[in-house]
C-alpha cells in the first residue's frame, strides 16, 4: 500500500514564513487553495520561523480526548477584530501549552516556534483553526513594524487599492465589483497589513481569510454558485466538496436571501479574477453610501486627515489594553503595535473619501472608470471635489484637474 501524499509548504504571510504539513487526505486540497497562493517553496528546504502541522490521526486525537477533563482556565489564544477568542489549557510533560477547543473537537498543542494541530476533519470544523493560527502568527511577528488595518484591497494595473470604512460601507461590496469586471485581483477582504519602508514606498500584504458575502451585496453581480448557501460554511470546503455537495447539507431549504462566506478561492472560481497577495499600494480610499447620491464621487483628503483614519480603523482598536495572546506570549510578551506608523503611509500615499450611491455599480464601466479616477490623482493629478454644474445634471468626465467625477449629488 502506497503512504498517503503528503503536504510540506513554505508558505509567507505578512513577512512571516511558516512551514505548513499535513498527511491528511481529506485536508490537504483544501489546505492547498486556502494557503498555495502565499507559497513560497518547499517547506523542507525554505528557512521558517515557525511550524504548524495538521493532523486528522484518529489515535492521537482520541489521546487529546481522553485528557480533555484536565485543562484548566480559558487562555487567550486569537485576538480577532472585536473578538477575544479563549480556550481551556493545560501543560503537557514537554512544557508545551495544550489548548482544546470542544466546539470544534480540535486541539492545538503550542510551543516556541511550532504548533501541532488535531482534529476530526469529518465535520471540516477544525479546518478554520488553521487560518486562524497562521494569521495569528503573522501578526504577532509583524505588529511592531507593520501597520494592521481592518480593511480590504485589490491590486491593479497602478497598484494596491486599500478600502477602509464602517461596517455597512460598501467595502466588499466595492472589492468584489472591482475584482468580477476584470479590473483588479484580490488582496485581502477585513483585514491587511502595510509596511512602509523608507526609499521603496508602502507595501500592502494580503491574507487569506474568509469573504463574508451579504445579500444587499449580490446585486449587480454574477449569481452565486448553489453549493454557496447550500452548505453550512462554504469556506471549510475545498473547491471539489464544494461542487459535489447537495442541500442536504442544510435541514431545510432556505427560506430566503443568506450570506456567504467563501474562501478566496471560491470567490476567484466564482467571478473569475486572480489573487495577488501583495503589491506597492496607490492609494486609501474610505467609501460611504449615500443612497441620495447617484454615481460616485471622489473627495481628496489631507495627510493629517489620512493619519486619523488610519488609526481608527487598525485592526483591533476596540480590544485595547486586552492581554497577551499566547502567541505574543512566546513571541518576547506582548509588543504593542507602534504608534507612528500611520504618519509615514499618510504622507507617501494619496487618500480619498468616495461618496458611492447605491446605483453606482450598476454602470458596466463602474470599475474601470473608478481605478482610472484613483490612479490619475495616486500618480500626481491634482484632485478636486465634484463639478459645480447645475444641481440634478449628469456628470460623466474628468474634472477640471483630473478626476473623474460620475453622477450626481442630491446633497
Amino acid at each position: 500500500m502506497s503512504r498517503p501524499r503528503a503536504l510540506d509548504l513554505a508558505v509567507a504571510i505578512g513577512g512571516t514564513t511558516i512551514r505548513l504539513g499535513s498527511e491528511s487526505p481529506s485536508a490537504i486540497p483544501w489546505i492547498e487553495e486556502t494557503f498555495s497562493a502565499w507559497s513560497v517553496g518547499d517547506g523542507s528546504t525554505t528557512a521558517s520561523r515557525w511550524t504548524v502541522d495538521v493532523s486528522c490521526d484518529p489515535g492521537r486525537l482520541a489521546a487529546l480526548r481522553t485528557r480533555r477533563g484536565e485543562h484548566g482556565e480559558p487562555r487567550l489564544c486569537f485576538a480577532h477584530d472585536t473578538l477575544l477568542q479563549r480556550l481551556p489549557a493545560r501543560a503537557d510533560e514537554s512544557g508545551a501549552t495544550v489548548l482544546a477547543d470542544d466546539e470544534r473537537d480540535a486541539f492545538l498543542v503550542v510551543r516556541p516556534g511550532r504548533v501541532d494541530l488535531c482534529f476530526d476533519d469529518a465535520r471540516r470544523r477544525g479546518r478554520i483553526l488553521v487560518v486562524w493560527t497562521l494569521l495569528e502568527i503573522a501578526a504577532t511577528e509583524a505588529r511592531a513594524e507593520l501597520l494592521d488595518l481592518h480593511a480590504s484591497a485589490v491590486a491593479s494595473d497602478f497598484g494596491g487599492l486599500v478600502l477602509m470604512g464602517e461596517k455597512g460601507a460598501g467595502k466588499t461590496t466595492l472589492l468584489l465589483h472591482l475584482a468580477a469586471a476584470g479590473s483588479a485581483r484580490l488582496v485581502s477582504n477585513d483585514r491587511v497589513l502595510l509596511s512602509a519602508t523608507p526609499g521603496t514606498g508602502v507595501t500592502l500584504l494580503g491574507l487569506p481569510a474568509p469573504l463574508r458575502i451579504r445579500p444587499g451585496t449580490l446585486a449587480g453581480l454574477p449569481p452565486l454558485p448553489p453549493w454557496a448557501t447550500a452548505l453550512d460554511r462554504p469556506y471549510l470546503h475545498s473547491l471539489a466538496e464544494s461542487r459535489a455537495a447537495t442541500t442536504t447539507s442544510r435541514p431545510e431549504p432556505l427560506a430566503g436571501p443568506a450570506e456567504a462566506l467563501l474562501g478566496l478561492a471560491q470567490v476567484v472560481d466564482w467571478l473569475g479574477c486572480g489573487i495577488a497577495t501583495r503589491a506597492p499600494l496607490a492609494a486609501l480610499v474610505f467609501p460611504e453610501l449615500r443612497p441620495a447620491d447617484t454615481g460616485f464621487f471622489l473627495d481628496p483628503l489631507a495627510p493629517a486627515d489620512v493619519e486619523c483614519r488610519l488609526a481608527a480603523h487598525r485592526y483591533g482598536a476596540a480590544l485595547v489594553g486586552r492581554e497577551p495572546t499566547l502567541f505574543e506570549s512566546l513571541h518576547r510578551g506582548k509588543e504593542h503595535a507602534s504608534s507612528d506608523l500611520e504618519a509615514p503611509v499618510a504622507r507617501s500615499v494619496p487618500g480619498f473619501a468616495m461618496r458611492m450611491g447605491l446605483d453606482a455599480h450598476r454602470d458596466p464601466g463602474f470599475a474601470p472608470r473608478l481605478l482610472d479616477s484613483v490612479g490619475t490623482g495616486a500618480m500626481g493629478a491634482a484632485p478636486v471635489r465634484p463639478s459645480t454644474k447645475a444641481a440634478g445634471s449628469a456628470l460623466d468626465g474628468a474634472g477640471a484637474d483630473g478626476i473623474s467625477v460620475i453622477g450626481r449629488t442630491q446633497g
